[in-house]
């Protein structure tokens, strides 16, 4: 999908759907997705914000070692999901 829309930024969750198909067996997890993304020349500098479950800061270190540029921790509020997306979308201007 992200070769057919071009996103300007990507909310990944990183415990994606068992039925979510993406065809490449080296991709079992939105982390495989962004490190794939990120490590891209095409995409390396598309904003991904990581949304998990996981609130342990050893967790938060390893999903922002695989390139992503955020981290948010569900639950969150609709209001810092905006602020957080607009401030990634805000840097490239």
């Amino acid at each position: 999908m992200v070769h057919a829309i071009q996103p300007d930024l990507v909310l990944l969750d990183i415990l994606m759907p068992t039925h979510f198909e993406v065809n490449r067996p080296d991709i079992v997890d939105g982390l495989d997705l962004c490190r794939s993304l990120k490590n891209g020349s095409e995409y390396a500098n598309l904003p991904i914000i990581l949304l998990t479950a996981k609130d342990q800061v050893v967790d938060e270190n390893k999903d922002l070692a695989v390139g992503a540029d955020d981290y948010i921790v569900k639950p969150f509020s609709v209001i810092h999901l905006i602020e957080v997306v607009q401030h990634h979308l805000n840097k490239g201007i």
